[in-house]
């Protein structure tokens, strides 16, 4: 597993938990 370390994922992460904390 390397999501960890993976900066795509770790991008994609961030920007789904940007999106839900705008929209809260």
């Amino acid at each position: 597993q390397k999501h960890s370390r993976d900066p795509y994922w770790f991008d994609v992460t961030y920007n789904q938990m940007f999106k839900k904390w705008s929209e809260a």
